[in-house]
């Protein structure tokens, strides 16, 4: 008989081990805020990028009716938040970070008129209790959530009409899909997409996709190659696990780039997937 994957299964073991290697101040956890410190950081990368609203965040607006309200889980400083502030009847933004909507709130109020439409809570979902809105939104945010069927099921619950996720899309056969096929087995290095869209499949929901072609993240840089094993171990979760070490040093100077001018300067990565958009109507036809 042929294996069946269980997607979600394979989504919560992805995520328990990245967790159980962090350090205890990198993750997600109930009483403390694991962006102190970096909230400012994420905003100023956020407004680092081309002004205006992107193709993606366009995509999004074009499949929104004008005057729905929606939900936008895990906002951020709000960049979705005051995009859909210019179609939306009111854009309820939530965070689980006091560090991000601080800056949330700040940014709604930089934005004049453009941000009443924003109503701003701290809260973690699926746990959090709000009122039924038309659209719910999540980009990114469910990554620390084990339960991703059950992330979705709350979604459904609080939705009228239609429910959207962005996930990353992972680069196949990229650095870091190959660093998790030697560490795990399997080339799946973080909860992605690919997962993601299967535990809906297997869920029972046959979503619609875009891919943006212009969505590719920019690559990272690391100084010395102890940093970028570093950076791999800890996306991996492997802590002060050792026994991956020097395959995964190997790895990493075979896959980087030296600068052109010889040794001097940073280690680039290469080119990272980006997004995927994904979306489903929750309003049932009528009899």
């Amino acid at each position: 008989m042929e294996h069946v994957t269980d997607w979600a299964l394979l989504w919560r073991q992805i995520v328990e081990a990245r967790l159980a290697g962090r350090p205890e101040s990198d993750a997600p956890a109930t009483t403390a805020d694991p962006w102190t410190g970096r909230a400012r950081e994420f905003d100023s990368m956020a407004r680092s990028r081309p002004r205006g609203i992107g193709s993606r965040q366009q995509a999004v607006l074009d499949l929104l009716e004008p005057g729905e309200s929606i939900l936008d889980i895990g906002a951020g400083t709000g960049a979705w938040a005051l995009a859909f502030a210019t179609k939306a009847g009111g854009v309820t933004a939530l965070d689980a970070s006091p560090s991000m909507t601080a800056i949330m709130r700040e940014n709604v109020a930089a934005a004049g008129d453009a941000g009443a439409a924003i109503r701003v809570i701290e809260g973690r979902w699926p746990d959090v209790e709000v009122e039924r809105h038309d659209v719910t939104f999540a980009a990114h945010s469910m990554y620390g959530v084990a339960d991703l069927p059950g992330f979705i099921r709350r979604m459904v619950a609080v939705t009228r009409r239609r429910c959207f996720l962005v996930l990353r899309l992972p680069t196949p056969g990229g650095l870091l899909a190959e660093a998790a096929r030697h560490a795990w087995g399997h080339e799946f290095d973080s909860p992605n997409f690919v997962v993601g869209y299967n535990v809906l499949l297997q869920m029972g929901i046959a979503a619609n996709v875009r891919v943006d072609p212009g969505s590719q993240l920019q690559p990272r840089t690391s100084a010395t190659l102890e940093d970028a094993l570093g950076r791999i171990k800890r996306h991996l979760g492997l802590g002060a696990v050792t026994t991956h070490d020097a395959h995964l040093r190997a790895l990493l100077e075979r896959r980087l780039t030296r600068p052109a001018n010889g040794d001097a300067g940073p280690l680039a990565w290469p080119a990272e997937g980006g997004g995927a958009l994904i979306w489903w109507d929750t309003e049932r036809p009528r009899a």
